[in-house]
């Protein structure tokens, strides 16, 4: 899972930033806050299971600490969780 930022409404974007720690299956979602930074959630199998991750990223330090917000542990996927 990685994240680029863009500085003139998408024409091209910055070096992609790295967001998952260990094994991402997706389900990406993104907000755009008026301070310019992002906040990024996605899945990824750990040792405890799927866990929804969640993330504020900016284009200078990245992701500075990535948060479990849930994890599955019987098995079963979280489908694609979106944020609002």
């Amino acid at each position: 899972m990685s994240v680029a930022f863009a500085d003139d409404d998408g024409a091209s974007f910055g070096p992609a930033i790295r967001m998952d720690q260990v094994a991402p299956t997706g389900q990406v979602d993104v907000i755009q806050r008026d301070d310019g930074s992002a906040l990024v959630s996605g899945l990824e199998h750990t040792s405890i299971g799927e866990s929804l991750m969640l993330c504020s990223v900016t284009p200078n330090t990245g992701c500075e600490q990535a948060e479990i917000l849930a994890i599955a542990r019987s098995g079963r996927t979280m489908g694609f969780p979106r944020m609002t």
